[in-house]
């Protein structure tokens, strides 16, 4: 049973033509794009712990989530999805609260960020085509089989590093270009395999 703060949610949307929520949003709060005609969204900020932007205390984990099915238009996760224990479990809510038509956004590192490496709350990796574990074009059916929800990448970019002389060469993330940059380092340039640790007591 889902229990839902109807009442803090009309109060909160009273004047939306549009709703979203944005989940871990720390001290960087997701805006609205106008270039992404979002401008008339109002969205619901949360995290789980207090902090000057968060709008509800909510731990995305801790599912189902208490809203309605397809009720945002927009839902967003910057730089969290890769601290969440269970993906899966993450996006099947995604996948219920937000309407048909509907956008999710998320940004997270690539694997082959260095400093996605140092923190040690980071839980998952990925690459270009991890997401396309939710679409219909990945072949992978008993992957397919671990969620409900399925979505289509409309709109996809990454950043790196001399990216304006780079990005061009490379083209879009979903280019066989950028996917055999990608395979290319993998293979042949992540050359640690395992590491191995004796930790005295002080």
């Amino acid at each position: 049973m889902i229990f839902i703060d109807e009442q803090f949610l009309k109060k909160f949307f009273v004047d939306a033509k549009r709703k979203g929520i944005e989940f871990c949003c720390g001290d960087n709060p997701y805006k609205p794009q106008q270039k992404l005609n979002e401008m008339d969204i109002k969205i619901l900020h949360t995290d789980k712990s207090k902090g000057k932007f968060v709008e509800m205390i909510l731990d995305c984990e801790k599912q189902p989530l208490p809203f309605p099915n397809n009720y945002f238009e927009l839902v967003v996760i910057q730089g969290g999805i890769e601290h969440l224990n269970d993906i899966y479990a993450f996006m099947d809510e995604v996948y219920r609260i937000l309407k048909k038509g509907g956008i999710f956004y998320c940004d997270t590192p690539h694997f082959s960020n260095p400093f996605y490496y140092w923190e040690l709350d980071h839980k998952h990796n990925f690459h270009s085509r991890s997401f396309h574990s939710w679409t219909e074009d990945f072949g992978d059916t008993s992957m397919n089989r671990l969620t409900k929800g399925k979505f289509k990448i409309v709109w996809s970019d990454y950043s790196m590093r001399f990216g304006k002389i780079i990005k061009p060469i490379l083209g879009d993330m979903q280019s066989r270009r950028f996917q055999i940059w990608e395979e290319f380092f993998s293979r042949w340039l992540s050359y640690v395999v395992f590491m191995y640790f004796r930790m005295k007591k002080i």
